[in-house]
């Protein structure tokens, strides 16, 4: 498998956006995990048919869409290209994709609107955040 650490920096700056799209002008965070892992490791993850109002609704179409798609795995066990599922406001609304060396990339919310890194040191401080990890089949 790819480094995922190295190739991710070409998609750092995409702009967050609400969408259904495959299209590096702006990505809400599930198409941003979608397009990379299907561009970068070659797995597929369903499309959500419409366009949610507001990033804190997607989780229950992520839900509902990928229930059958991943595998719940341990944190200790995660691995470069597993998804990250967290929680805001104890609605499960966030995902990123696992990098390994301790990172991920995600497409953030509108208030930072870029694709970034993160450690996972802001992880350790927002662990009541992080519903799980995840494993495409």
């Amino acid at each position: 498998m790819k480094d995922l650490l190295i190739v991710a920096q070409n998609y750092v700056g995409i702009p967050w956006k609400e969408s259904l799209g495959d299209t590096l002008d702006g990505m809400d965070c599930y198409s941003f995990c979608r397009y990379f892992l299907m561009k970068e490791c070659n797995l597929v993850l369903p499309r959500y048919k419409y366009c949610v109002k507001g990033y804190m609704q997607v989780s229950q179409e992520i839900a509902s869409k990928i229930a059958e798609t991943v595998i719940p795995v341990p944190a200790s066990e995660a691995k470069p290209s597993d998804l990250i599922l967290m929680r805001y406001a104890n609605k499960n609304c966030h995902i990123a994709v696992y990098l390994g060396h301790e990172k991920f990339i995600h497409c953030d919310d509108p208030e930072s609107s870029i694709a970034n890194f993160s450690d996972m040191l802001h992880l350790v401080r927002a662990a009541h955040r992080i519903q799980g990890f995840y494993r495409c089949k």
